[in-house]
Parts: C-alpha cells; structure tokens; sequence
C-alpha cells in the first residue's frame, strides 16, 4: 500500500513539472511576439525601428498591396492591372486595367479587344463585329452585319455583299433572269442591268434598239455594226443598232443604211458626191473610166481601179493591145502577136477617136491587114522611084543601112526602134529610157511617146502598181493581190473588199473578217454578214468565254450559244445557275442537310460568275458553312442569348449562357451549383 502511494506521488510531481514548464514556454512565446509586433524586440539590419500601423495609417499612407483606412489587402489583379489606391489610405482596392483588358482580376479582354495579348480590333466601318472581342480567343476578323434583308462584305465590311445594294446595303429583290444581273454593291441602284441586247426590269424582252429577232420574233441576235472599244471592251451605252445610222431589218438583221452612211453596220462615212474619197472628200481623178479607192466614202487612197481596158493612173490610157475612144478596139494579132510582130498598132494603148486607131502600121517590107506578108528589103534603097536611101533616115554604107538615132537598121531606117517615139517630128526616148521603156512593164507608142501599162502597172513610165497588185520583194515586180476579182468592171480584192492589200500582199481584214483572203468571219462573229456573237455585259468575249457560238469564225451558223455545261446559263452563258458561283460556275458550300451555308448565310457570287464562294453568314453565325453560333448566341437561328449587354456579355453581366447549337438559351447565374 505505501509503495502504491509514493509511486503516484512521483507521478504527480512529474505532471506538475511539465505542465509549469509548457506554461512558462508559452507566456515567454507570446510576451516575444508582443514586443516583436511592437518594436519592443528584435533588430533591424538598418538599425531603424520599424513604424508601427498607426504611424502608416497618420501619414495617409499604406504599404504597397494594401487599401484604405484599414489598409486591407488588394485583391489580385494579374500582370495587367494594379490595385486602385495601393499604399494609400484611399481608393477602392479594385483593380485598375491596361488598355485592352477587363474582368475584377483583368485576366480577360475588354470589349473591342481580342486574343491572347488583347489586341485592338478594327472599326469594321460600324457594319460589323470583331470576332473575338472580349475574349482572349478569336481572329479579330470583322464579322460583317447580315441579315435576310442588309448584308455587308469586305475586310472592313466596306462594301456590300454580292446580291445587296446602296449605303445600307440592302438586298436586291428583283430578279434579273439569266440575261441580266442586280446592280448591286455599295454604287448600285438594285436594278437589273441586262446583257447586250436584252432590256426590262428583268431582262426578258429582246432591245430592238440593237438587236433582231428572226423570223419567228423569239430569238434575239446582236445588230450588225459592232464595234468593241479600246482593248476589246464593248460599253454598253454606246453600241446601236446599225450604229445609229440605218434601219435593221428585225427578220433578217439587215441595216438599211440613212443618206451618208454604209457598210454592213453603217459605220462607214459617206461623201456628198460618189466620185469624192478620204476624210475630206477630196475629189476623185478616175475619169469617169474606173472607181477611185474609197469612192463615195470618207475613207481609201484615191488610187484609180480602172475599167475593163482602161488603164493608167488617171484611167486616161488604154490595156495594152487596145484602143479607140471607148478602148474597145482590139489591135490584130497573129500567132498571138499584134501586127504579126512585123508592123505597130495605130494608137496601141491610146484612148483616142482615129478612124485609123486600130489599124496595123506594117514595117517596110510587110503588108496585109496584120502585117502578116513580107520579107523586108535587102539594100538601102527603098524607093526606087526616088532612089532614096534608107528612108531618108540614114545612110548607106556598104549596102548596108546605118541609121539615125532611134531608127531600126532591119526595116532599113523606116521605122523606130523599141524605146523611141517621134513626138511632133522630134524623136526621142520613151519614158523610162530606149534601153527599157516603159520599164519592160508596157509598151511606148511611137507617135505620142506615152507608155500603155500591163494590167499589173499604172502611172507614166509603168512603175507603180495598178490597184489590184502589190509591190514584191525585188522591188519591181507587181504581184496580184489575194482573191481579187474583177465585178462589172471593178476590181476588188480580198474577196469583195473584206479587206485592204497592204505593201506585202497580205489582207489586213476589217472587223468581223479573217483569213488570207478575208473570206470567213472573225471568231466571235457568224453568217452572212459576220454578226456578233451572244456576250454579256461589258465583256468582249463571246458566249461571254463559257461557251461556243454556232458559226464562230464562218460564215454560216445560227449564233446561238452552248454553255460549257450545265452550271452556266443565259443566252450569252453569262451566268451560273444558282447555287454556283464564279468563272467556273463552283457549287456552293453546302451542309450535311444539303443547304448552302447551312442555311444561315448567303454564298458569295451565288448565281453569278462572280465573288469566291465565301459563306457570308447572318447576325450571330460563324463558321466555314456558318454551322456554329457566335459566343452568347444559341439555337438553330443563332439568337442573342438573353439579357444581351452592349460588351458582349450575356445574363446582364450576372451569369452564363448555356447556350450554343440547339440549346434552349438559359441562364445560369453566377455562383449557382
């Protein structure tokens, strides 16, 4: 029993000891933290005591980080924002943001701010939303305003997209068919402007003011007379039928041209009188016996193109192996020489009214009607009745005849030689000179001394080329033009003056004609008369270059386009079908469903060979098929979620929208579970 008790009192002595021991340990503890709190223990590395809160607070100041009259520690405000009156008594203890961005901590962007450095969107031309503003997502793209009535396009959403038209942008509500387009674009009136030929609010009537129906009044043709302006362009506005100066035959497309004008088109200028030519309708020097180039219009040379027979570059002189006033006299030939070879034909190549033009004069020696009969002389007397020598033209030495100059020793002096002529009883030299007279391209009479041309050669010594021929690389030789013919008396070249033969003996062909003989029609122009292919608006390509024209380039054909497929359409294949777009006629993108741009937006160029196919989407869609909704927008119409704020935000700033795709759009506010 007694050793019971001394064991617990030894215990409770050891109890005692512990419990004064951790009481004296924690009275020390908390007397040590009392003096530290009040400078009234420790030290300081600068030996200055530390100022208590009070001493802060008396000066209106706060250390850094805290706020007010309790100097309360600021709430966190990242690396883009400070504490509104950090280290002072003052302030909010909010937080200030940067530029850009927002939210109570400005960890997120403010509105007109995007991505991850909040980066300043554009003014998207007050049509349209950044994409992404306030959200440190996004492209920073402005998301141009659309609905069904306005919709605007562009970077900047400057302009309007294809399909809508004006300042507001609004949406083109008449339809143009396939011969005409809207004007849209922020210049357009929203009016239909119709293709080439083809006018009404719809572009369904044929314009007769260019262009013709045939025969059964359903087809409408361009008129003749179509002339593209600088580099190809056709403006409309300027082309008319005929080009205004004639009557078109609505059956046949045949312009009855006005006084003044001609042509296929009536595009050619005319003079007051048919023997005027060139733009001052100068008078023509022909005659009376040939057609000067460009007779009767304000075009051409003046360069004669004489009558069967007639010759010269005034048409004053007679073919070669003719004469007579009406240079139908034939000089006789034989063996296809004219006198035989053996006389000169009275006034050859002389248009004159000699009762004798025409007649052989024979050599000495020769006779008969053609000189056929004969053999000359074989001294040199040639009159024995007078014993005259040498036809008193030279003299004899050795029986042998030595002549004057430009007499012929073989018909003992009677006659001249090849090159002479004996004008007025003077002899002299042929033009071109007695080696070659007329320069071998004609022939010198020998009473007049003028030169009478090969049908190649014109002009007092044969040296130009007649109208109908060009000039060859030696330089001298006249060659005939390409399909030239000769109608009723006149010549014309590159058949029927399709064309002009120039310095090298090409056709240079006039509008609608091509080939070395301007024979055919252009491509882009067909039939008869070479009448212009279908083409849309403003554009010089024919079947607007989707297409073929029956007859292109021929002169037969209907001129009727065939698209190259079936995307394109209208007369001019000027246009795709809808539900495509562009110069290939791209279907549109379409969604699972098969809707164009999923059904809320519009696809760029849609039904025209216009724009890129681009979704242009409506007000709170986005996407590549605008198949997803806008943040704070939900529902298959992609609607504002509610309580929609001028920021962006949703749930009037107080909670999230659950809303996307086919959500019901409810809010959840802030802090509920």
């Amino acid at each position: 029993m007694g050793k019971e008790t001394n064991e617990t009192k030894k215990c409770s002595n050891v109890a005692i000891a512990f419990t004064l021991f951790l009481s004296i340990f924690l009275f020390g503890a908390v007397l040590g933290l009392i003096l530290f709190l009040t400078d009234g223990g420790g030290t300081s590395t600068s030996n200055t005591p530390e100022k208590p809160i009070a001493t802060f607070q008396s000066q209106g100041i706060c250390e850094e980080g805290k706020w007010g009259s309790n100097c309360t520690v600021c709430s966190p405000c990242g690396l883009h924002g400070a504490c509104n009156g950090s280290g002072t008594t003052s302030g909010t203890g909010t937080c200030l943001c940067g530029i850009g961005y927002a939210s109570t901590d400005c960890s997120s962007c403010a509105t007109g701010y995007w991505g991850a450095t909040c980066t300043k969107c554009g003014a998207c031309s007050g049509h349209g939303s950044c994409d992404g503003s306030g959200t440190s997502s996004g492209t920073g793209a402005c998301v141009c305003a659309a609905t069904e009535t306005t919709s605007f396009d562009g970077t900047n959403c400057e302009k309007c997209a294809p399909g809508f038209f004006g300042n507001d942008c609004t949406k083109c509500e008449v339809s143009c068919g396939i011969h005409g387009k809207c004007s849209d674009g922020i210049a357009g009136d929203g009016t239909c402007g119709c293709d080439l030929g083809w006018k009404g609010d719809t572009c369904a009537a044929c314009d007769i003011n260019v262009a013709w129906t045939g025969t059964t009044g359903n087809d409408c043709f361009l008129s003749p007379g179509l002339t593209p302006g600088e580099g190809g362009i056709i403006v409309l506005g300027t082309f008319k039928k005929c080009n205004d100066h004639g009557t078109l035959t609505l059956a046949t497309g045949v312009c009855t041209c006005k006084s003044g004008w001609s042509g296929v088109g009536c595009s050619v200028a005319m003079c007051a009188s048919s023997d005027e030519y060139g733009a001052l309708c100068e008078s023509c020097s022909c005659n009376g016996n040939g057609i000067c180039d460009g007779a009767g219009t304000k075009t051409g040379t003046g360069q004669c193109r004489c009558n069967v027979n007639y010759r010269g570059a005034t048409c004053t002189a007679c073919r070669r192996g003719f004469t007579g006033s009406n240079c139908n006299t034939a000089c006789p030939t034989n063996n296809g020489l004219v006198c035989s070879g053996s006389g000169e034909c009275n006034d050859n190549g002389k248009m004159v009214s000699n009762p004798q033009s025409g007649d052989c004069i024979c050599d000495q020696g020769y006779s008969g009607d053609k000189c056929e009969t004969g053999s000359g002389v074989v001294d040199c007397v040639t009159d024995t009745s007078t014993n005259e020598i040498c036809n008193d033209h030279g003299t004899c030495e050795t029986n042998t005849c030595k002549c004057a100059a430009g007499y012929d020793i073989d018909t003992k002096c009677g006659s001249l030689l090849s090159g002479w002529a004996k004008i007025g009883g003077v002899v002299a030299e042929c033009p071109g000179s007695a080696a070659t007279p007329c320069n071998n391209k004609g022939a010198c009479s020998s009473t007049t001394g003028e030169c009478s041309c090969n049908d190649e050669y014109t002009g007092t010594t044969c040296s130009e080329c007649a109208y109908g021929y060009w000039r060859a690389a030696d330089g001298t030789t006249c060659t005939i033009c390409p399909a030239t013919t000769v109608i009723n008396g006149i010549t014309k070249v590159c058949t029927n003056n399709h064309g002009t033969c120039g310095s090298d003996g090409k056709c240079t062909c006039l509008s609608g004609w091509k080939g070395e003989n301007c024979d055919s029609c252009a491509l882009g122009f067909w039939g008869a008369s070479c009448w212009s292919c279908p083409r849309s608006k403003n554009t010089a390509d024919a079947c607007s270059g989707h297409g073929s024209c029956d007859g292109s380039g021929t002169i037969g054909g209907t001129g009727a386009c065939t698209c190259l497929n079936a995307n394109y359409i209208g007369s001019a294949c000027g246009t795709c079908k809808a539900g495509h777009y562009g110069g290939n006629c791209v279907a549109c993108l379409k969604d699972m469903n098969g809707d164009i741009c999923s059904g809320r937006g519009s696809c760029d160029g849609d039904g025209t060979i216009h724009g890129d196919g681009t979704c242009r989407c409506l007000a709170g869609s986005t996407g590549a098929l605008c198949e997803l909704c806008l943040n704070n927008h939900y529902g298959s119409s992609c609607v504002k979620c509610p309580g929609m704020m001028s920021d962006g935000s949703a749930c009037n700033g107080h909670g999230t929208c659950n809303g996307k795709y086919l959500s019901e759009g409810a809010c959840i506010a802030n802090g509920a579970l």
